[in-house]
């Protein structure tokens, strides 16, 4: 198969969870004798200009890059990248199109009407985050909403989230959990750039945004009496703001160090080198920064929220969300009783979550067969003979002999008659179809409109004929 990536900022980059999957995940589809491609932003690195340089690279161990450019703005940057993204990727002759996260997701309209089959995986709740504006949020929810309507299949990283869409929108998603590799060996003479030692630090590791809770951690650390220092790892993602409030708050106490954004060598050093590792979000998709701590085998300390929780199970230890008082208890308590057997996650990520990127590789394959077996592409010849075909179909009358992936993303339940769009329905006779059970029935309220478009509807077909009246 050919296939489109859309969502990320940029690979290789470590700026974000979301770019360490597409990465992983557009290799190993490489290897398996696919075709990918991936649309990277051309945009500031969260990291500062220092790391911004890659847009000279054009083929990543066979998969091949192309670059957006893409403004720098918090409320555009998105918008515009998925845009014109997606509009490159129409006419790239892709099987799939495969859009990460909720916003890129917006545009899956857009390429439903094109005849695309589109795969939206969603990494988390992105309208919940603390750093969005009302605008962003609102694009964010209607990026959800148009995944849960259009995507062909939507994948999702946890319970949690599998249940909230079919709570909210009556859709059922794939869960297919993320992965890490096994580590290596890890040096810890970096360590020495930070003036840390082995075993002499918290580690946070992480971008620098609200949701990840980092001032719950500093102000819990402040109440501590420990000679353990804090580090905090990580860069800022569109919320400069808030990394400048953690300094201030931090300021005072020589304790508490300040890495800025890390990768290589020395991010594998940290993880290496911690006492213990620390994740105090409010808001989570599958964390791949807990994923890793836990492969080298750091004890873990989690907020209990259920992405969290999901991952560490009995092998870590959780504090309730937002509570700076558990925290400081719980690490108080780690603080004299932690050995090194003690070390929490060993078992855990070695034995079960290491082989996760070569079972999600697998899982994204077998997902997109399935629907490719289900919805064959039909060929233009045919779609021009359907054009053609006079056929009166019920919406409250569809068989499964109808491949979803025909259906233009305008014919919506509102639409009661209209032509077909499927070589199933060729012919004098309709086939007759239930109702989509993931579809809510239309509200009582709702019922006068659709009388009246039920009335366009046989007006217009005694004037052209290309609407049948209804039987």
């Amino acid at each position: 198969m050919k296939i489109a990536m859309i969502g990320h900022k940029r690979i290789p980059s470590r700026e974000g969870g979301v770019e360490i999957v597409v990465e992983a995940l557009s290799r190993r589809m490489v290897q398996r004798g696919h075709r990918v491609t991936v649309y990277n932003r051309k945009s500031r690195h969260v990291a500062g200009t220092a790391f911004d340089d890659h847009s000279h690279l054009h083929n990543l161990d066979g998969v091949q890059i192309r670059w957006v450019p893409t403004p720098n703005s918090k409320k555009l940057n998105a918008i515009v990248y998925s845009f014109f993204a997606t509009v490159r990727a129409l006419f790239g002759g892709y099987d799939i199109i495969h859009f990460h996260a909720e916003g890129p997701a917006a545009m899956v309209p857009l390429a439903k009407c094109f005849g695309k089959k589109c795969v939206v995986t969603i990494h988390g709740l992105d309208w919940q985050r603390a750093k969005w504006g009302g605008f962003a949020t609102r694009f964010l929810r209607f990026g959800e909403r148009m995944a849960a309507k259009y995507a062909d299949e939507i994948i999702v990283l946890s319970a949690s989230m599998q249940q909230y869409f079919a709570d909210t929108y009556h859709r059922q998603t794939v869960r297919i959990e993320n992965g890490i590799d096994p580590p290596e060996t890890a040096d810890l003479t970096p360590l020495s750039r930070f003036g840390l030692e082995k075993d002499s630090y918290i580690l946070f590791l992480g971008r620098i945004v609200p949701e990840k809770g980092i001032h719950y951690l500093i102000d819990a650390y402040h109440r501590l009496q420990t000679d353990k220092k804090l580090v905090i790892a990580g860069g800022a993602s569109h919320s400069e703001e808030y990394f400048n409030q953690l300094k201030a708050k931090a300021a005072g106490d020589a304790r508490i160090v300040f890495t800025d954004f890390v990768q290589g060598a020395p991010l594998a050093a940290l993880y290496a080198g911690a006492y213990l590792y620390c994740l105090p979000s409010d808001l989570e998709g599958m964390p791949i920064s807990l994923l890793e701590a836990m492969s080298y085998g750091n004890c873990c300390v989690t907020s209990d929220i259920p992405e969290c929780t999901e991952v560490c199970g009995d092998h870590g230890f959780a504090f309730q969300k937002g509570n700076t008082a558990d925290l400081k208890r719980l690490l108080e308590q780690l603080r004299s009783g932690y050995v090194a057997g003690d070390r929490r996650g060993r078992r855990d990520a070695c034995e079960f979550r290491l082989p996760r990127p070569q079972r999600r590789a697998d899982n994204h394959r077998d997902a997109q067969q399935r629907h490719q077996q289900k919805c064959p592409l039909l060929p233009a010849q045919m779609q021009r003979a359907k054009k053609r075909t006079k056929v009166t179909v019920s919406h409250e009358k569809i068989t499964s002999t109808m491949p979803h992936g025909a259906f233009s993303p305008i014919m919506s339940r509102k639409n009661l008659f209209y032509p077909s769009t499927s070589a199933a329905c060729r012919g004098s006779s309709a086939p007759k179809f239930p109702r989509n059970p993931r579809r809510p029935p239309p509200s009582p309220a709702r019922l006068p409109a659709i009388s009246r478009r039920r009335a366009r509807i046989r007006r217009c077909g005694k004037r052209c004929g290309r609407h049948p009246p209804p039987k």
